[in-house]
């Protein structure tokens, strides 16, 4: 598989062509197919424009529908309507960023623990410091 990919960039290359989408689409689908599972990270799927996320999120959806293996997805993005859409029927699980907030409290008060002139500060000031920290972070 990977000489055939290689065959195909020095391919474009000499051609001074672009891949397409379809090739892209094609290879992608044969390296899923090749291993006895594949797992895909996309960080920001929101920050793409519109048009290209819509046909990112087929091109995605297609690679679900078609992968003759099992293949997982994680995707990192805002919960934009037009991403919820494409992927509703199909299993996943939604993580919001207000879900870390213990665990940023946790930490906060962890780290509050570890410095002694912290620990001497009194307990209502501390727990302000937690409620500030772990409000403003949004969860991140």
């Amino acid at each position: 598989m990977q000489k055939t990919l290689r065959e195909y960039y020095l391919k474009t290359q000499y051609n001074a062509a672009k891949p397409t989408i379809e090739d892209c689409k094609k290879y992608i689908l044969q390296f899923i197919n090749k291993y006895p599972k594949t797992t895909i990270i996309l960080d920001g799927l929101d920050e793409c424009e519109e048009k290209e996320r819509k046909d990112l999120m087929d091109i995605l959806d297609g690679l679900l529908a078609d992968a003759s293996k099992p293949v997982k997805m994680f995707i990192s993005s805002r919960p934009n309507d037009d991403i919820k859409r494409i992927f509703k029927d199909r299993a996943n699980i939604e993580i919001q960023a207000t879900d870390n907030e213990e665990d940023i409290a946790k930490f906060v008060r962890k780290q509050i623990a570890k410095h002694d002139p912290w620990v001497r500060l009194p307990s209502t000031l501390k727990d302000d410091i937690v409620k500030i920290l772990r409000d403003r972070s949004k969860g991140m």
